[in-house]
């Protein structure tokens, strides 16, 4: 191999780690505090955070252009230390929004095509 290819890895690596660990030191943080929490649990709790500040950085280098490395990594690391018990509630606001949809949609729908007597 070459050096330079080497070298390349290496910093890609790097770049990567530093990317994500804010998110999973928070991620990491928020496990500590779960009392009873078996290895998978804190596993999903570590992926979930890493993963959910990941986006959460990136949406805000696109919303907020100038924020700052600092802020962003500030922000990753609060996502990565709600984001799994936060989880949850979102799956089962979104579930219970979700379920009205169609009918909603329907009764627009006839709204919308309905016969002129």
């Amino acid at each position: 191999m070459d050096k330079s290819t080497i070298a390349d890895a290496l910093a890609r690596s790097a770049e990567f780690l530093s990317g994500i660990a804010p998110g999973a030191l928070g991620a990491a943080v928020a496990s500590l505090y779960k009392k009873g929490a078996t290895w998978g649990e804190r596993f999903v709790q570590l992926a979930v955070g890493i993963v959910v500040s990941y986006f959460a950085k990136q949406i805000l280098g696109e919303v907020f252009p100038t924020a700052g490395d600092f802020t962003r990594q500030g922000v990753s690391f609060v996502a990565g230390l709600v984001a799994y018990e936060a989880i949850p509630g979102f799956i089962h606001s979104f579930a219970t929004t979700a379920k009205k949809v169609p009918g909603d949609v329907w009764e627009n729908l006839k709204l919308w095509f309905r016969r002129p007597e």
